[in-house]
Protein backbone atom coordinates (compact mmCIF):
# COMPACT_ATOMS: atom_id res chain seq x y z
CA UNK A 1 0.00 0.00 0.00
CA UNK A 2 0.91 3.17 -0.61
CA UNK A 3 0.88 6.10 -3.59
CA UNK A 4 -0.72 10.09 -3.53
CA UNK A 5 -3.24 9.42 -3.05
CA UNK A 6 -3.51 6.04 -1.43
CA UNK A 7 -3.54 2.85 -3.30
CA UNK A 8 -3.19 -0.50 -3.23
CA UNK A 9 -1.26 -3.57 -5.43
CA UNK A 10 -2.74 -6.73 -5.83
CA UNK A 11 -2.33 -9.64 -7.97
CA UNK A 12 -6.01 -11.11 -9.35
CA UNK A 13 -6.46 -14.47 -8.21
CA UNK A 14 -8.48 -15.43 -11.48
CA UNK A 15 -5.28 -15.23 -13.23
CA UNK A 16 -3.92 -18.14 -12.11
CA UNK A 17 -0.46 -17.06 -12.18
CA UNK A 18 2.31 -14.44 -10.82
CA UNK A 19 3.24 -11.62 -12.00
CA UNK A 20 0.21 -9.39 -13.12
CA UNK A 21 -0.69 -6.63 -10.60
CA UNK A 22 -3.90 -4.04 -10.40
CA UNK A 23 -3.23 -0.95 -9.07
CA UNK A 24 -6.73 0.05 -7.16
CA UNK A 25 -7.47 3.51 -4.93
CA UNK A 26 -7.93 2.47 -1.63
CA UNK A 27 -11.06 4.37 -1.08
CA UNK A 28 -12.80 3.55 -3.39
CA UNK A 29 -11.25 0.08 -4.55
CA UNK A 30 -11.57 1.19 -8.26
CA UNK A 31 -8.92 0.18 -10.70
CA UNK A 32 -6.84 2.73 -12.10
CA UNK A 33 -6.52 3.37 -15.68
CA UNK A 34 -3.86 1.58 -17.20
CA UNK A 35 -3.45 0.22 -13.72
CA UNK A 36 -2.76 -4.06 -15.33
CA UNK A 37 1.15 -4.11 -14.41
CA UNK A 38 1.94 -6.68 -17.40
CA UNK A 39 5.32 -6.49 -18.96
CA UNK A 40 3.83 -9.76 -21.03
CA UNK A 41 7.97 -11.05 -21.16
CA UNK A 42 8.77 -14.88 -21.61
CA UNK A 43 10.83 -15.39 -18.25
CA UNK A 44 10.80 -18.06 -15.87
CA UNK A 45 10.82 -14.94 -13.00
CA UNK A 46 7.34 -13.44 -12.04
CA UNK A 47 7.43 -9.26 -12.88
CA UNK A 48 7.75 -7.49 -9.33
CA UNK A 49 5.44 -4.56 -8.14
CA UNK A 50 6.21 -2.70 -5.07
CA UNK A 51 6.15 1.33 -4.23
CA UNK A 52 8.56 3.57 -3.77
CA UNK A 53 10.36 4.30 -0.79
CA UNK A 54 11.06 7.72 -0.99
CA UNK A 55 7.96 9.88 -0.53
CA UNK A 56 7.45 10.64 -4.14
CA UNK A 57 4.05 7.96 -4.19
CA UNK A 58 5.62 6.14 -7.51
CA UNK A 59 5.66 2.60 -8.31
CA UNK A 60 8.26 0.01 -9.06
CA UNK A 61 7.46 -2.74 -11.85
CA UNK A 62 10.34 -4.95 -12.54
CA UNK A 63 10.77 -7.29 -14.98
CA UNK A 64 13.56 -9.56 -16.25
CA UNK A 65 15.44 -6.39 -18.14
CA UNK A 66 13.44 -3.59 -17.31
CA UNK A 67 12.76 -1.60 -14.50
CA UNK A 68 9.48 0.92 -15.35
CA UNK A 69 9.19 4.01 -12.67
CA UNK A 70 5.40 5.01 -12.53
CA UNK A 71 3.13 7.58 -11.09
CA UNK A 72 -0.53 8.02 -9.99
CA UNK A 73 -1.72 11.28 -11.67
CA UNK A 74 -4.89 12.59 -11.28
CA UNK A 75 -6.72 12.19 -15.11
CA UNK A 76 -9.96 14.31 -14.17
CA UNK A 77 -12.66 11.46 -13.91
CA UNK A 78 -10.45 9.43 -11.95
CA UNK A 79 -6.51 8.43 -11.67
CA UNK A 80 -4.47 6.92 -13.57
CA UNK A 81 -1.03 5.42 -14.11
CA UNK A 82 1.68 7.46 -16.28
CA UNK A 83 5.38 6.42 -16.61
CA UNK A 84 7.90 8.29 -15.21
CA UNK A 85 11.13 7.16 -16.71
CA UNK A 86 12.36 3.19 -17.74
CA UNK A 87 15.65 1.93 -16.67
CA UNK A 88 16.57 -0.95 -19.11
CA UNK A 89 19.23 -3.18 -18.40
CA UNK A 90 20.26 -4.58 -21.74
CA UNK A 91 23.69 -3.30 -22.55
CA UNK A 92 23.87 -1.16 -26.09
CA UNK A 93 25.09 -3.89 -27.83
CA UNK A 94 23.08 -6.54 -27.39
CA UNK A 95 19.92 -6.93 -30.58
CA UNK A 96 16.76 -9.19 -30.62
CA UNK A 97 16.85 -11.08 -33.59
CA UNK A 98 17.23 -14.24 -34.03
CA UNK A 99 20.82 -15.67 -34.84
CA UNK A 100 21.87 -18.38 -36.76
CA UNK A 101 24.19 -21.12 -35.13
CA UNK A 102 25.51 -23.43 -37.31
CA UNK A 103 24.05 -26.24 -39.04
CA UNK A 104 21.91 -29.41 -37.08
CA UNK A 105 20.76 -32.87 -38.41
CA UNK A 106 16.85 -34.17 -38.07
CA UNK A 107 16.46 -37.77 -37.65
CA UNK A 108 16.04 -38.44 -41.24
CA UNK A 109 19.45 -36.89 -42.00
CA UNK A 110 18.40 -33.16 -43.18
CA UNK A 111 20.29 -30.50 -42.71
CA UNK A 112 18.49 -27.66 -41.47
CA UNK A 113 19.82 -24.25 -39.62
CA UNK A 114 19.61 -23.86 -35.58
CA UNK A 115 18.37 -20.35 -34.76
CA UNK A 116 19.18 -18.92 -31.14
CA UNK A 117 17.57 -15.77 -29.54
CA UNK A 118 20.07 -13.35 -28.93
CA UNK A 119 18.89 -13.21 -25.41
CA UNK A 120 20.92 -16.42 -24.34
CA UNK A 121 23.06 -15.91 -27.30
CA UNK A 122 24.20 -12.73 -26.80
CA UNK A 123 27.21 -12.35 -24.12
CA UNK A 124 26.07 -8.64 -23.95
CA UNK A 125 22.52 -9.68 -22.21
CA UNK A 126 22.07 -8.45 -19.27
CA UNK A 127 18.89 -9.42 -16.38
CA UNK A 128 17.87 -7.35 -13.74
CA UNK A 129 18.55 -8.67 -9.70
CA UNK A 130 17.51 -5.58 -7.74
CA UNK A 131 16.96 -2.13 -6.91
CA UNK A 132 18.04 0.06 -3.83
CA UNK A 133 16.89 3.97 -2.99
CA UNK A 134 19.50 5.68 -1.03
CA UNK A 135 17.42 8.60 0.14
CA UNK A 136 20.71 11.19 1.29
CA UNK A 137 21.81 10.78 -2.13
CA UNK A 138 18.64 10.56 -3.57
CA UNK A 139 20.03 7.87 -6.28
CA UNK A 140 19.10 4.92 -7.01
CA UNK A 141 21.44 1.52 -7.33
CA UNK A 142 20.09 -0.84 -9.81
CA UNK A 143 21.71 -4.33 -9.21
CA UNK A 144 22.01 -6.58 -13.03
CA UNK A 145 23.75 -9.60 -13.91
CA UNK A 146 25.46 -10.50 -17.07
CA UNK A 147 27.47 -13.21 -19.11
CA UNK A 148 30.94 -13.01 -19.60
CA UNK A 149 32.21 -16.40 -20.65
CA UNK A 150 31.62 -19.43 -18.20
CA UNK A 151 30.56 -16.85 -15.52
CA UNK A 152 28.12 -14.23 -14.40
CA UNK A 153 29.24 -11.14 -13.54
CA UNK A 154 27.16 -7.64 -11.45
CA UNK A 155 27.19 -4.64 -11.76
CA UNK A 156 25.44 -2.09 -9.70
CA UNK A 157 24.19 0.71 -12.00
CA UNK A 158 23.22 4.23 -10.08
CA UNK A 159 20.57 6.18 -11.57
CA UNK A 160 19.72 10.16 -10.66
CA UNK A 161 16.28 9.27 -8.53
CA UNK A 162 14.54 12.14 -10.34
CA UNK A 163 15.22 11.34 -13.91
CA UNK A 164 16.40 7.70 -14.52
CA UNK A 165 19.73 9.31 -15.84
CA UNK A 166 22.77 6.92 -15.29
CA UNK A 167 25.40 8.34 -13.09
CA UNK A 168 27.88 5.96 -12.64
CA UNK A 169 28.44 1.76 -13.12
CA UNK A 170 29.97 0.02 -10.80
CA UNK A 171 31.25 -4.25 -11.66
CA UNK A 172 31.16 -6.24 -8.25
CA UNK A 173 34.52 -8.50 -7.58
CA UNK A 174 33.41 -11.05 -6.47
CA UNK A 175 31.77 -14.10 -9.08
CA UNK A 176 27.99 -13.90 -8.85
CA UNK A 177 26.68 -17.40 -8.34
CA UNK A 178 23.05 -17.59 -9.28
CA UNK A 179 22.53 -20.86 -6.76
CA UNK A 180 23.03 -17.91 -3.97
CA UNK A 181 20.62 -15.28 -2.66
CA UNK A 182 22.04 -12.10 -3.01
CA UNK A 183 21.38 -8.92 -1.30
CA UNK A 184 22.75 -5.19 -2.00
CA UNK A 185 22.17 -1.91 -0.30
CA UNK A 186 23.90 0.96 -0.35
CA UNK A 187 24.43 3.42 2.18
CA UNK A 188 25.89 7.26 1.44
CA UNK A 189 29.49 5.55 0.65
CA UNK A 190 29.04 2.31 1.46
CA UNK A 191 27.57 -0.68 -1.05
CA UNK A 192 27.08 -3.77 0.77
CA UNK A 193 26.64 -7.12 -1.28
CA UNK A 194 25.30 -10.14 1.48
CA UNK A 195 25.70 -13.34 -0.44
CA UNK A 196 23.36 -16.26 1.41
CA UNK A 197 24.60 -20.18 0.21
CA UNK A 198 22.57 -22.90 -0.16
CA UNK A 199 24.20 -24.00 3.07
CA UNK A 200 22.88 -21.14 4.85
CA UNK A 201 26.23 -19.18 4.83
CA UNK A 202 26.47 -15.82 4.65
CA UNK A 203 29.37 -13.66 3.19
CA UNK A 204 29.33 -10.05 3.27
CA UNK A 205 31.50 -7.70 1.00
CA UNK A 206 31.80 -4.29 1.38
CA UNK A 207 32.96 -1.63 -1.03
CA UNK A 208 33.49 1.69 -0.47
CA UNK A 209 32.55 4.59 -3.56
CA UNK A 210 35.50 7.19 -3.92
CA UNK A 211 34.41 10.14 -6.02
CA UNK A 212 38.18 11.22 -7.00
CA UNK A 213 38.75 8.32 -9.05
CA UNK A 214 37.98 10.40 -12.12
CA UNK A 215 39.68 13.33 -10.77
CA UNK A 216 43.02 10.96 -10.15
CA UNK A 217 42.92 9.62 -13.94
CA UNK A 218 42.42 13.03 -15.51
CA UNK A 219 45.35 14.39 -13.33
CA UNK A 220 47.92 11.51 -13.97
CA UNK A 221 48.68 12.29 -17.65
CA UNK A 222 49.40 16.24 -16.61
CA UNK A 223 51.73 14.78 -13.59
CA UNK A 224 53.05 12.37 -16.07
CA UNK A 225 54.30 14.90 -18.56
CA UNK A 226 55.66 16.99 -15.58
CA UNK A 227 57.86 14.06 -14.88
CA UNK A 228 59.31 13.72 -18.07
CA UNK A 229 60.29 17.15 -18.46
CA UNK A 230 61.85 17.58 -15.45
CA UNK A 231 64.64 14.66 -16.79
CA UNK A 232 65.13 16.11 -19.54
CA UNK A 233 66.33 19.16 -17.93
CA UNK A 234 68.19 16.72 -15.43
CA UNK A 235 70.08 15.94 -18.71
Amino acid sequence: MGGIPWHYLITPPAQGYKGVFHVKSLETGAMAKNGVLDMDSVSVEPDKAFFHTDDSGRIFHMGPSTLRVLRIRDGGHGYEIVPDFVIDAYSPCSTNTPQVDGMILTSSGRQVKKLLLDAYADPCYESLQGVDYENDLDILAVTSVSQRGDKLVGHVCFHDNQTGALLNRVELEEAWDETCDHSISVDLDTLVHIVKTPQRRYHCHVYKLDRTVGQREEKQPRQTGKRRKSARRGR
